[in-house]
């Protein structure tokens, strides 16, 4: 229910969040712009130093990239960024608890989703040949209650990949949380 999450005169606030290595965040920024919401470019930096500033947002996006340069893994330095600071750490879970949030992660993005629990039952992993690979697939949109999606059902969407810890596992009771590319 989109009119859930209107603030400042009915357009939504939305946080592009980036981290050191990400990127993707202009292109983010420039679509939730033109999809009429009030966009906010958010570092890690914003949120060290301010500990409320998460919570006058409705939606959040994850960019992509290669945060950290992803040395310890697909998202692990970005998401050790917010484990290992308490202030940080407390924002998410408020805006996670929250019943009036959205978010969505792209590429780096969606792993370190998966990392803080955001998707359940599931977490990427390396492709199955080992490699970074970069393909065009299909997705269909299953019946979902995630805003993003809303009136989507059974759509069928072509998408770039390009990973390589993009092989998503997912608990086999939970086949709908994820799309394995």
């Amino acid at each position: 229910r989109l009119n859930d999450f209107k603030k400042d005169g009915g357009r939504y606030n939305v946080a592009i969040i980036r981290e050191e290595g990400s990127n993707g965040d202009r292109e983010m920024a420039a679509a939730f712009e033109m999809a009429g919401f009030i966009v906010w470019d958010v570092t890690m930096d914003d949120l060290k130093n301010t500990p409320d500033f998460l919570d006058k947002f409705s939606g959040i996006a994850f960019v992509g990239g290669f945060s950290y340069s992803d040395v310890f893994g697909a998202a692990k330095g970005w998401h050790a960024s917010i484990k290992y600071n308490q202030s940080i750490k407390k924002q998410f879970k408020r805006f996670y608890d929250r019943k009036d949030t959205f978010s969505i992660g792209v590429c780096n993005g969606c792993q370190l989703m998966s990392r803080l629990g955001w998707v359940s039952n599931s977490k990427f992993v390396e492709n199955t040949s080992g490699k970074f690979e970069s393909r065009f697939s299909y997705v269909k949109i299953k019946r979902s209650n995630a805003v993003m999606l809303k009136d989507m059902e059974d759509s069928v969407l072509g998408v770039w990949v390009a990973h390589k810890e993009g092989k998503c596992e997912i608990d086999r009771y939970d086949i709908n949380t994820c799309i394995n590319y």
